[in-house]
């Protein structure tokens, strides 16, 4: 597996865990096939919402001078909540998840600290500066109200492996 797979399965565990969200609901982090009908599937058939933990994204490139080597130093972490409103008996609205999944994740990972985000961060995950991207919008076929919200976090890779 890669720095960035590896990011993503472990944000999927600390999500996973005990106590981390309010709410027992699913959380998904490979998609096949159709990725929409799929994650609407989750939220439809389970509880109306669905927390879906999206592929790691490389953010700043680097290289040797003069190498054909390039690395990541830096990526992107995002934590998109899909909420179908008519759909959701789980007594929490994705609003509500924001909060769990900010406490969850905000500063995990430090160096040296044995978590396996800590294995490969350099820094802390940490909650990017523009946190939240919210839409809002009405399914055509089904008129269902549907609220997606991303809770995003930057993350900066390791270069050298922790002992």
């Amino acid at each position: 597996m890669s720095a960035s797979s590896d990011i993503q399965a472990a944000i999927c565990a600390l999500l996973r865990a005990p106590n981390a969200l309010r709410v027992n609901i699913p959380i998904v982090d490979r998609i096949t096939g159709d990725m929409e009908n799929d994650i609407l599937a989750a939220a439809e058939k389970q509880t109306g919402l669905v927390i879906y933990v999206m592929p790691v994204l490389p953010k700043r490139a680097d290289s040797m001078q003069g190498g054909n080597v390039v690395f990541f130093d830096a990526a992107e972490v995002i934590v998109r909540i899909i909420e179908l409103a008519r759909g959701n008996n789980t007594g929490a609205t994705a609003f509500d998840l924001v909060e769990d999944i900010i406490t969850a994740l905000h500063w995990h990972g430090i160096p040296g600290d044995g978590s396996d985000l800590g294995k490969i961060l350099a820094h802390p995950l940490e909650l990017a500066p523009a946190p939240l991207d919210i839409k809002e919008g009405v399914i055509e076929e089904s008129k269902e109200f549907l609220r997606i919200i991303d809770v995003n976090f930057n993350a900066t890779y390791g270069l050298v492996p922790t002992p």
